[in-house]
């Protein structure tokens, strides 16, 4: 068998100050297990310091049932695997020059996000597709759809139709009638193959400077590698992953609204 992408990495780090390496499988050697310490710290480390698009992700979030105490309308539980999040609105295809359009304010404290946006989820329509993450209302009522399916499901009547699919399990109920916001974030991608040349060379760089001296008790390398990392890898790989696109804006409109299901609020985008 070869080397796991992982251990390549591992050797990719070591090989930037020295002749150290790890073979397949190996996790008893010192080198091997200070990579395994401080990889997934590395890790992290890097996803947090970009917008990088081999790791956004979209979501809806509904509301806590909590209200934070002070400075903000609502909170949303963060996700399990987010690392960063980017932006936090009432619309779907959040944009962060939404935020020079009187979007409103966020923070992330803890595991939620304090927020003073949210917006009702469109009302429950017969013979609609419905996609897993997306929610909407009856009767007072917010709905989670865990199963992607049509609401053509048989029944006399839109409570009765909506029995029928929580007792298949397609929709579950949240309980009340909450708040939901679109959030778009960096989430913890552990798929190496996801990941840009660029970014496992930066992954490599910010690996080795915390495992130098550990290794090797170079002082001077570690502060090498540490500047390299952020003067110029990182910088170089933000700059190519920046080139893969550009955010379109997106503009208020009923058509828009009806065709995504967004409960956009009265501002736009230019």
């Amino acid at each position: 068998m070869a080397l796991s992408d992982a251990e390549i990495l591992y050797n990719e780090a070591l090989g930037l100050f020295g002749s150290y390496k790890v073979s397949e499988g190996d996790t008893t050697s010192k080198q091997a297990e200070l990579c395994i310490r401080y990889f997934t710290g590395a890790m992290n480390e890097v996803l947090e310091d970009h917008p990088w698009n081999f790791a956004k992700k979209d979501v809806i979030l509904y509301e806590h049932t909590d209200r934070p105490v002070f400075g903000y309308d609502r909170k949303y539980a963060k996700p399990s695997d987010c690392a960063r999040v980017l932006t936090v609105d009432n619309s779907i295809g959040s944009d962060v020059s939404r935020n020079q359009a009187g979007v409103p304010a966020w923070e992330v404290k803890g595991d939620y996000i304090h927020s003073d946006a949210g917006a009702s989820p469109p009302s429950w329509s017969s013979g609609k597709a419905y996609y897993v993450g997306q929610f909407f209302t009856s009767s007072s009522v917010t709905y989670e759809v865990l199963v992607s399916h049509t609401s053509d499901t048989p029944g006399a009547n839109e409570a009765a139709q909506i029995a029928v699919d929580v007792a298949a399990g397609n929709i579950e109920s949240k309980g009340g009638d909450y708040k939901i916001v679109y959030v778009e974030y960096v989430w913890k991608q552990t798929d190496l193959d996801k990941w840009s040349a660029k970014a496992k060379h930066a992954l490599a760089l910010n690996l080795a400077s915390k495992v130098v001296i550990g290794l090797a008790g170079d002082e001077k390398k570690k502060e090498q590698l540490i500047n390299e990392y952020e003067g110029l890898v990182l910088p170089s790989a933000r700059s190519r992953d920046g080139a893969e696109g550009k955010p379109r804006p997106h503009f208020h409109s009923e058509w828009l609204r009806s065709r995504h299901g967004s409960v956009s609020g009265d501002y736009f985008v230019v």
